[in-house]
């Protein structure tokens, strides 16, 4: 709010004036809008949800439901603040209110003053006029029987004149002073009371937006905890199948231990070039990776090459809503289709794989991703991995000239259970 002044001149008998200024000053709201904004980023600040790498065990199920009570209590704390800030607006408002009142108070005090100032003044002069009345009486009797009586007299009517119009004079200016004063005070009631509705409309405003940014806060706060709940549950389901996983690849390794033991150096000399020995394992017993880890589809997502102010929108939950929502909305899918489980890749933070259940759910979750992603996400193809086979016959695979059998791909690979790309 700009500062104002008025100021009231008040003039009468001859060079004789009196002068007035008055100043006020309207505090402004500045102190106000910072206090809300200081508050509107307290409401606003809020921890980022990420999803901790599973090492196995309770201790991913612990960290999620840490997460979970921070979401809650984030909530709580913005409610708090919003409380915080009404019984502020309350105070500021009332504590306007009484300064503005006491202003208006003291501005009417010293225009009272002026105004009793300028009636002194006027008695005053009234006052000297009547003595110089008297004087000119006293001469005029002292000198009646000279020959200046009829020009005292004269002089006498002059001054009684000047005196009623000088009176006249001073009450027209007393007059016009009273109602310039009557019209200033109407003017700074009406100017006062539009500065208060102006600030009361502007309070009303600010408070009004700072509730709209509590409640989105809050909406906010409510979906990253059910978004919490929802990766926790994923996490069990994870953890189970971790748990399955490890258990059938124990069951592998023990199996595969129970195996014919190695041939001795004779009975691989006594082995023509040309024959395969019956007691050599074959290259489906020396597979590294046991055919239940390699049989879980997943589609691989790198994020890597997203922009910080879209790296939001990059994580779990989100890639995960997006998926889902993508295959739901296609002609012909299922309502309540779910994805099997969306994890952190545990070697590379920038990389999200999405487990599904088979070849047909794998290539649908390909072509959502691949409609759904924000900009920088790329959805990984199927990659290689270099394996070396010890104790081979390599009569099985390479011909008397070292060159690859034909078909030995293919047959080794149906053997591992594995699409083999290069020999």
């Amino acid at each position: 709010m700009d500062a104002t002044g008025d100021v009231i001149l008040v003039q009468g008998g001859g060079s004789v004036a009196a002068t007035r200024q008055t100043s006020r000053t309207m505090k402004r709201t500045a102190n106000l809008q910072e206090r809300l904004q200081e508050k509107s980023q307290a409401v606003g600040e809020r921890a980022d949800a990420v999803v901790a790498p599973l090492h196995g065990g309770a201790g991913g199920e612990s960290e999620l439901a840490d997460k979970a009570g921070k979401s809650q209590m984030l909530e709580d704390a913005s409610g708090n603040n919003v409380s915080l800030m009404w019984t502020m607006l309350r105070a500021m408002l009332h504590e306007t209110s009484t300064q503005l009142m006491d202003e208006q108070k003291k501005m009417l005090e010293r225009l009272w003053d002026a105004l009793m100032g300028n009636q002194r003044m006027t008695t005053q002069m009234m006052g000297e006029q009547l003595e110089m009345v008297r004087q000119l009486q006293q001469e005029v009797q002292a000198v009646e029987e000279s020959r200046k009586v009829d020009e005292l007299r004269r002089l006498h009517e002059q001054f009684t004149r000047q005196l009623r119009v000088m009176r006249e004079q001073m009450s027209e200016q007393i007059r016009t002073t009273r109602e310039q004063t009557t019209e200033q005070l109407k003017i700074i009631r009406e100017q006062i009371a539009r500065n208060f509705e102006q600030m009361r409309l502007q309070v009303m405003k600010e408070v009004g937006i700072v509730q709209g940014q509590a409640a989105e806060e809050i909406r906010q706060a409510k979906e990253e905890l059910k978004q919490a709940r929802e990766e926790m549950q994923q996490a069990k389901e994870e953890i189970s199948q971790m748990k399955e996983q490890l258990n059938t690849i124990a069951g592998s390794i023990s199996s595969g231990a129970q195996t014919s033991p190695q041939p001795s150096y004779a009975d691989v000399a006594r082995t023509p070039p040309t024959s395969q020995p019956s007691n050599v394992r074959t290259l489906s017993s020396m597979r590294i990776t046991p055919s239940s880890f390699t049989d879980t589809l997943f589609c691989a997502i790198d994020t890597s090459r997203v922009s910080e102010e879209d790296r939001g929108k990059a994580q779990v939950g989100e890639v995960r809503q997006a998926i889902e929502e993508k295959v739901r909305a296609r002609e012909g899918g299922q309502p309540n289709w779910r994805c099997a489980a969306v994890v952190k890749d545990v070697r590379n933070e920038d990389r999200i794989k999405v487990v599904c259940r088979d070849e047909a759910e794998l290539q649908l979750v390909r072509e959502a991703a691949e409609r759904t992603m924000v900009k920088g996400v790329r959805v990984l193809r199927d990659q290689l991995y270099p394996v070396k086979v010890d104790g081979a016959n390599r009569t099985a695979v390479l011909d008397s000239s070292g060159n690859i059998l034909p078909g030995a791909a293919e047959a080794l690979g149906k053997e591992n259970v594995v699409t083999i790309a290069k020999m």
